[in-house]
């Protein structure tokens, strides 16, 4: 087979991934070899995850091979930047409501995917989601730390999730509270986070006990608006949104569109 490396990432946790061409999967495509066998656990999970999803929200599992011996994977390649890319009073989203709630929309639908299998992400944040180039379509990435809540376990370590993105529940590891709604928190933070170029919280004490300021920067959102981000940024789960339909509804009320089916 022949295969063309076009990039070489960082190494990160023993796993080396690269960009290379290969026309056996496309063109272009996402190479990840890990070298560290002690991981597998987690990488069959994300690859089951990916490939019971395939929707465009995720990015396809072209082949995998996982056992004692290897860990090869190859991956679609998303053409795109990441969200941490859109954070600044330059960007689209900053102070635009309309921007704000068309990608919050995009997230919420992609994210159903996940809950409907009733898996959690875990770490949604603006690192872990790349706007297509092609049609400007966000894609969530890292679904190595997913919960699956059918589980009777956790993963090993505690609840996961990146500082200054997690609820409440994962920072202070309320395992009994922990759910798809923490994932909605996270959402929030990073909705938030667009639209004012600054997370809501400076830590996880913040996130659980002080409320949001939505008057941030001298910008002035309009209620409907606040309304989002309020319901999302709860500090109790069971005061958040009860299932993505009724978010996508209050989206639409604001810039229309059609529900989740």
């Amino acid at each position: 087979m022949n295969e063309q490396i076009i990039k070489v990432f960082p190494e990160s946790g023993q796993k080396v991934v690269s960009l290379v061409r290969n026309e056996h999967y496309g063109g272009l495509c996402i190479k990840k070899v890990q070298k560290d066998v002690s991981f597998i656990a987690r990488i069959k999970k994300e690859v089951n995850i990916q490939k019971a999803l395939d929707c465009i929200y995720f990015p396809k599992i072209y082949y995998a091979k996982i056992d004692e011996n290897e860990c090869l994977i190859y991956e679609e390649y998303i053409d795109g930047n990441d969200l941490t890319k859109y954070i600044g009073k330059h960007s689209k989203f900053y102070n635009n409501e309309t921007e704000c709630l068309k990608i919050l929309k995009e997230l919420v639908i992609g994210l159903s995917f996940v809950w409907n299998q009733n898996v959690v992400h875990r770490d949604i944040k603006p690192a872990n989601i790349i706007i297509r180039n092609s049609n400007q379509k966000p894609v969530i990435l890292d679904l190595g730390i997913a919960k699956n809540l059918n589980s009777d376990s956790v993963t090993q370590g505690g609840m996961w999730g990146t500082p200054g993105y997690s609820s409440p529940e994962q920072s202070f590891n309320k395992r009994n509270l922990f759910g798809k709604k923490s994932d909605m928190f996270s959402l929030g933070v990073v909705i938030y986070e667009l639209f004012y170029s600054e997370r809501p919280f400076k830590d996880a004490y913040e996130a659980a006990m002080l409320p949001c300021d939505f008057f941030k920067n001298n910008l002035q959102p309009s209620e409907s608006f606040q309304k989002i981000l309020t319901k999302l940024l709860e500090k109790m789960p069971y005061n958040r949104y009860k299932n993505a339909d009724l978010i996508i509804q209050d989206i639409n009320q604001i810039i229309g569109g059609d529900n989740l089916e």
